[in-house]
Order: structure tokens, then C-alpha cells, then sequence
């Protein structure tokens, strides 16, 4: 495991997570439930902002209970409405293991509803990726179908037996601090952040004119309607191409952009607040 990346996954069963520990404990990224079928996580919310506040890299995953490819589309678009306001730097995650209901498919059916529910999610431009146990990974789905999808691993055991896993859930018994009782342990193979971002890891250079400021990437384009990370800055590009300024709503969440003189690097640098002040 010395080329991975430690991670954790969590829900609403972890409670209350004090994500400042979580994070000075070596943990560099956290899978978070946003939603069970059509019902979302209760602490998705508070989780997903503690987790990026803390600065830790975030994903999410749904727990699937659909049974048909339309079934498997509502929950698709039902996840995407939970996660808008988010900048993830982490795949979005089918978790198909329900006996109850997934797993009554035949395996033609159930590869059918990951199709369904990817195409969704893709189609809007994120990174799937699917979990499932190593036996359900093994033996139900058409693995030539599902060949093309990041997979992400349960086997609770010192090696992992699956070849080519972007992702291994490795243990559901770990202890991590700032979280009271069992939390999963994982370990990710692949650098992530570089793939669902991938114009972020290419060079560029800050441009100016009237309106204000933007950043064009080597090819030519530039970043909009989305948070980016520029030389350990965060800012946020509007629908024209520009870094915002001053205060905005963004996810229904209110954001200070702060303005400063002394070079573009700190020009739009986001401040974090609330109705209470700045909290970050």
C-alpha cells in the first residue's frame, strides 16, 4: 500500500466527525454518502462541508435501491441535485450491493442499471466510479460492459485480489481520530484530483481586461461555472469566464471574494462565510 493514497468513507451512522483530526491523523480523502435511494444522508450536508473545510479531497457515493435503468436515472439526477454546490476531487460512486433489490436482478438487468445511472452522471461531467464487494465485482455484472468504469473495492483483508481497482475498501472496523467508533478504511491507486480535474493540471496564465480577470489554460480554454484551485488559491469562475469578486451566492451558500492590490495570485481569493462572519 506505500503507493496509495489513504482515505475513509462515511455516512450518517459516523455521527457527529471532527474533521480537523480526521485530517491531522494522515487521512488525505473521504468518500461521503449523499444519499440512500431516493433519500438523502442526513449529515451529507454537514459532512461535505466539514470534510472540504478541513481541506481534504471529497467524493460521493449514492447507495443504489433501483431496479430498473429509469429507476437508476431519477437517482442519478436526485444525486446530482444534492451535490451542485460542491467541488468534488473525488469520483462520484454507484454503490450497488442491496440484496434486496439491485441484487435480485439478473446480471444482464443489473449491468443495465449501472449504465443507466453512469450515463447520467457522466453526461453531466463527473468521474464515476463503482463499488461493490469482490465477489458482486467478480460474478454480477457483464464485465465487458462495465470494463470501461473506475472500480472501487470492498475486501476486508491485507491484499487485495482484484486486478486494475482504482479504489480498495479495505477494512469496516478502522479507528481514525475525531471519529467515535468503526469507521471503512480505504486506499486509492490512482491520483484523482488529476482526473476529475484534469485542465486544473495544466499551466496557464491570469488575463485582464475591463471586465475583469480570467485564466486561460495552455490549449486555449478557460474555466467557468466551477471552483478552481490556482497556486494553492481558491476562486470561482461565473458563467463568462471571470473570477468573481466581492460577495456572491453560490449553491445557496454565500461566499466573500476578497479583493486585494498587490497582484493577480491573491486577486478574487475566496473567503468563506456565513450569516455569522467569515467562518474559514
Amino acid at each position: 500500500m506505500a503507493d496509495s493514497i489513504r482515505g475513509i468513507d462515511v455516512s450518517a451512522w459516523q455521527g457527529v466527525i471532527d474533521w480537523d483530526k480526521v485530517k491531522a491523523s494522515g487521512v488525505k480523502f473521504v468518500m461521503i454518502r449523499a444519499a440512500y435511494g431516493m433519500t438523502a444522508d442526513t449529515k451529507f450536508k454537514v459532512n461535505m462541508e466539514g470534510a472540504q473545510k478541513a481541506g481534504l479531497d471529497t467524493g460521493v457515493y449514492l447507495y443504489t435501491l433501483a431496479t430498473t435503468t429509469a429507476k437508476a436515472r431519477e437517482e442519478a439526477q436526485f444525486l446530482l441535485s444534492l451535490i451542485k454546490p460542491y467541488r468534488l476531487t473525488y469520483p462520484v460512486a454507484f454503490d450497488a450491493e442491496d440484496s434486496k433489490t439491485i441484487g435480485k436482478l439478473s446480471n444482464d438487468a443489473r449491468t443495465s442499471v449501472v449504465e443507466a445511472f453512469f450515463d447520467v452522471i457522466e453526461g453531466a461531467g463527473y468521474y464515476g466510479i463503482l463499488y461493490a464487494s469482490l465477489n458482486w465485482m467478480n460474478n454480477y455484472f457483464v464485465q465487458s460492459r462495465i470494463a470501461r468504469y473506475d472500480k472501487w473495492v470492498a475486501q476486508w483483508s491485507n491484499e487485495l485480489s482484484y486486478k486494475g481497482a482504482g479504489m480498495w475498501q479495505y477494512s469496516a472496523t478502522g479507528r481514525v481520530p475525531g471519529i467515535n467508533g468503526d469507521v471503512d478504511l480505504n486506499q486509492a491507486f490512482k491520483d484523482y484530483p488529476s482526473l476529475t480535474h484534469p485542465q486544473e493540471n495544466m499551466q496557464g496564465k491570469w488575463i485582464q481586461n475591463d471586465l475583469g480577470w480570467w485564466y486561460e489554460y495552455q490549449d486555449g480554454s478557460y474555466p467557468k461555472l466551477k471552483w478552481v484551485k490556482i497556486n494553492d488559491r481558491w476562486y470561482y469562475f461565473g458563467s463568462n469566464g471571470y473570477a468573481y469578486r466581492g460577495y456572491h451566492i453560490i449553491g445557496d451558500e454565500p461566499y466573500y471574494f476578497a479583493e486585494h492590490n498587490d497582484g493577480i495570485l491573491k486577486e478574487c481569493q475566496c473567503v468563506i462565510t456565513n450569516s455569522k462572519g467569515v467562518v474559514q
